[in-house]
């Protein structure tokens, strides 16, 4: 899998512990939209995903935690790599770096969506499913950030929410430009 970017926190200096954590998350499309969730508390958009836990692998964490964070199922066979992400800042233990590893995947769901299982933090935040255009999620995302008023993940999915829209639009041009072309040749 492919390294999109590496994020270290400033001013970390030198701690006296690490704590590793990987993470599965979830690229599902809608047309030309993701699908994320939003926090009613902050604004942001984040991945469906989270942590690996003991005995999981990536994909088992993947199918867990879009679930429950989102009640929607993904389908095993759509699940292919996107790339990943390196975090690097304190941890809320004293002197403790959080390194995490996440694992962006692309994949489909089965359309329905059933309960969710959210973390006590995720229903304190608001967390819904949100379906919206890359770049606005990432205007969005920017803009808090720019505030300072947000959670530290939202640096890491709006880094990769830019990656994405700049991606999606790319590939979408070739295929606007083919149909104007087809348009003034009529």
């Amino acid at each position: 899998m492919v390294l999109l970017h590496t994020l270290e926190e400033e001013g970390l200096g030198r701690l006296a512990h690490t704590t590793l954590r990987r993470a599965a998350r979830a690229v599902i499309r809608r047309g030309d939209a993701l699908v994320l969730i939003r926090s009613r508390r902050y604004g942001e958009y984040k991945f469906l995903g989270g942590g690996v836990q003991e005995g999981e692998d990536l994909p088992a964490a993947l199918l867990r935690e879009v679930r429950e964070e989102g009640g929607l199922a993904v389908l095993p066979d759509t699940i292919r790599p996107y790339g990943f992400t390196i975090e690097r800042r304190a941890a809320l233990e004293p002197d403790t770096l959080l390194e995490q590893y996440s694992y962006y995947y692309w994949c489909e769901t089965d359309g329905k969506i059933g309960p969710t299982h959210q973390d006590d933090y995720e229903r304190e935040y608001g967390y819904r499913l949100a379906v919206v255009p890359p770049r606005e999620a990432w205007t969005a995302n920017s803009h808090l950030l720019a505030s300072g008023d947000c959670p530290p993940w939202t640096r890491r999915d709006t880094w990769v929410l830019a990656r994405l829209a700049e991606e999606l639009e790319q590939a979408a041009a070739p295929e606007r430009n083919d149909s104007n072309e087809e348009d003034t040749q009529t």
